[in-house]
């Protein structure tokens, strides 16, 4: 066998292949024994490690607003399903509303800026209407997010 410091580190890609011991499973429909060596790809192991229970899920999105327009979310990450709208009601008064029920009451937070405007001190009071519309008011004032960083996580 090689030594392990003979092997140079690289940068893997999603299709490189990595060496797993599979382990021995005794309530899978068809469990596996031996714990037998066998391939994954990076891709893959990516995408279970993604799936591993955090506690909680997440809606992340970078947003715009200005005028009378509902604010324009460039969404990063989405775990919570679904699709999400987002509507201007009055000036500083906006809402987004989910297609599913994805806000559970006392299990939902926010974390919300301003992004890059200069001089806004506002702060943003967010509410639950209900499971699918939450609530946002920047004080009446219209144009006072550009780029903001938004994330609401649900704790399940």
């Amino acid at each position: 066998m090689a030594n392990i410091s003979s092997y140079p580190l690289i940068t893997p890609k999603a299709s490189d292949l990595i060496l797993v011991t599979e382990t021995y499973d005794i309530n899978a429909a068809s469990p596996v024994t031996g714990n037998p060596t066998r391939s994954a790809t990076v891709a893959s192991i990516a995408a279970e490690a993604s799936a591993i229970n955090l506690g909680y899920k997440s809606y992340t999105a970078l947003i715009t607003q200005s005028g009378v327009t509902a604010p324009v979310a460039t969404v990063l990450q989405n775990t919570l399903g679904g699709d999400f709208t987002w509507g201007y009601t009055s000036a500083g008064l906006y809402t987004l509303t989910s297609s599913t029920s994805a806000f559970t009451t006392n299990k939902t937070i926010l974390f919300a800026n301003h992004g890059n405007v200069t001089g806004s001190q506002d702060e943003i009071a967010w509410g639950l209407s209900n499971s699918s519309v939450m609530t946002f008011n920047l004080l009446g004032q219209n144009g006072r997010i550009t780029n903001g960083s938004f994330e609401i996580k649900v704790y399940e």
